[in-house]
């Protein structure tokens, strides 16, 4: 039966009251607690992944049924399950990005580092070597999250990261030049990839080209980094929707060994990028994606 606006008051001066709470407080306490930290999980999760529009659908859903339990009364257990459930909604939606995240709370060992800046030191050698050249390069930084059909169309190398091979994959007379190379974490995983494109004719700046294009594509339908060499001016570039936002005018951006930071550029659409990426800039998405770690004091250790 639907409660008059008189019984809902008293059901908050009730709910808010010492006798409500000296019986089970702990519980309610504990209850209460429970529902913020799978809230901002949630909602955290949803942002790091772009999902915006589900953001948004979540939140009117909980409003409307907030306003539906103060109408009918207070039912705490029953919310409970609902939340319960939209949580598992949530982790089967975005297990991969989850997984990812998790993996990224846990500190990594030596080992994992000194491959770690392995991989880095290859990266980069092997795109400012392309850029030197003009040699065009696509290269994706995945982490198991690519769109389904874009690892498979490529050729499977499943290799160690290396600044030979990836020259070597992306050299014009190579049959798989064309396409873009997959990393995942310390392996070349396939090359020769293609990547559904989408239209940026209005959006996009004149100068970008069909890998510009493709690694825009592909950074849109996943949270992945893609770094890009133009064949016509050496230019790289990249494309991530997690590069901080563009700073206010004047600010100078630098990473925390003093280095300065491209600031980044955003399209209409709201994508970021980075129109003119250094070899700083490169070597901080890298660090990122290998575990955020301080890339400095690493190299220092390993000398």
């Amino acid at each position: 039966m639907a409660l008059t606006w008189t019984e809902i008051g008293d059901n908050f001066k009730n709910f808010f009251s010492a006798e409500y709470w000296k019986n089970g407080w702990v519980f309610l306490v504990l209850q209460l607690l429970l529902l913020a930290v799978i809230f901002y999980y949630v909602f955290k999760i949803l942002w790091n992944n772009r999902a915006k529009k589900l953001i948004v659908i979540l939140t009117v859903v909980l409003l409307v049924a907030g306003v539906a339990f103060l109408y009918v009364g207070f039912e705490p257990g029953i919310m409970l399950f609902a939340v319960i459930l939209i949580v598992l909604l949530i982790c089967t939606m975005f297990n991969t990005e989850i997984k990812r995240t998790l993996l990224k709370s846990h500190k990594m060992t030596s080992v994992d580092k000194t491959k770690a800046k392995r991989a880095v030191d290859e990266i980069v050698k092997a795109v400012m070597d392309m850029s030197k050249k003009r040699t065009g390069a696509l290269i994706i930084l995945a982490d198991k999250n690519l769109p389904a059909g874009v690892k498979e169309s490529g050729t499977e190398i499943d290799g160690e990261i290396s600044a030979d091979l990836l020259e070597a994959l992306f050299f014009h007379n190579s049959p798989l030049h064309d396409g873009s190379v997959v990393i995942e974490k310390n392996k070349i995983q396939a090359a020769g990839c293609f990547v559904q494109m989408r239209s940026y004719d209005n959006i996009a700046p004149s100068y970008m080209g069909a890998r510009h294009r493709a690694a825009l594509s592909i950074a849109a339908q996943a949270p992945v980094t893609v770094i890009v060499v133009s064949e016509e001016n050496g230019r790289i570039s990249i494309m991530d929707n997690d590069l901080p936002d563009p700073p206010t005018p004047g600010m100078q951006l630098v990473n925390g060994r003093g280095d300065k930071i491209t600031p980044t550029s955003v399209l209409p659409n709201g994508q970021k990028f980075i129109e003119t990426a250094t070899e700083v800039d490169i070597r901080e998405v890298l660090r990122r994606y290998f575990w955020d770690y301080n890339l400095g004091e690493e190299e220092e250790k390993l000398r």
